[in-house]
């Protein structure tokens, strides 16, 4: 992962890479930049599977996925509850379709086409949503966490992966794309943002990787 950063950007890339991040799409975004994310989170993706403490009758929400690595592994976790995806690329949403047909044909997995500002579920819809390093790309927090609340159910978990503010800034093709990268958080700043938004309990973990050190913010609603 780390040469494939250096080669976008040594080639002057940051840009294209930035918004690939932001929005996965075409043949490069959906194979290449789909597995270069889902290798990158590994150790945060895994840490927010066990942060969530997902029971197998739970309604499961990931906001997104990547090319489906973590949903997967809630498949396998879920036996009577169902798993859900939301994505803004339709791109990936077509390879984790494939790749995960045997779930969607079963009915314990469904995929939607949907940014966090509007996603197209009744309140009180899920057990647990988990997102993953798409906060700084939300476009309005303060609405946005608004809505996850929304559809969480009482008592349900809130899991936001992140990487905070000052470790955002060792990435070029974070600081020269800001206004893709739009928004940066300590994690005081995670904590404010979910309690205006009317979470409780917040409290953090971190991990570390090849990259840098991440963070789960874990929450729930009142």
């Amino acid at each position: 992962m780390k040469f494939l950063l250096k080669l976008l950007i040594n080639l002057g890339l940051s840009g294209y890479l930035a918004q690939q991040l932001a929005r996965p799409n075409g043949f490069f975004g959906s194979r290449f930049i789909g597995r270069m994310m889902n290798k990158g989170n590994a150790e945060l993706e895994q840490l927010a599977l066990q942060s969530a403490e997902i029971q197998t009758t739970n309604h499961v929400l990931e906001i997104g996925f990547g090319n489906g690595q973590l949903l997967k592994q809630l498949c396998d976790l879920i036996t009577t509850g169902k798993v859900y995806g939301a994505d803004i690329s339709p791109d990936l949403i077509h390879q984790v379709n494939k790749r995960l047909s045997s779930s969607i044909e079963s009915n314990k997995l469904e995929l939607h086409l949907s940014e966090v500002s509007r996603l197209p579920f009744p309140d009180n819809s899920f057990n647990t949503i988990i997102t993953n390093n798409t906060i700084y790309f939300w476009p309005t927090p303060d609405q946005d966490a608004q809505e996850l609340l929304r559809i969480l159910k009482p008592n349900g978990k809130l899991i936001i992966g992140f990487r905070t503010a000052d470790d955002m800034k060792n990435y070029p093709f974070v600081t020269e794309n800001l206004h893709i990268f739009q928004n940066h958080f300590t994690t005081q700043g995670v904590e404010e943002l979910l309690v205006q938004a009317g979470f409780s309990n917040v409290s953090f973990k971190g991990v570390k990787s090849d990259l840098a050190i991440s963070h789960v913010a874990i929450c729930t609603k009142k």
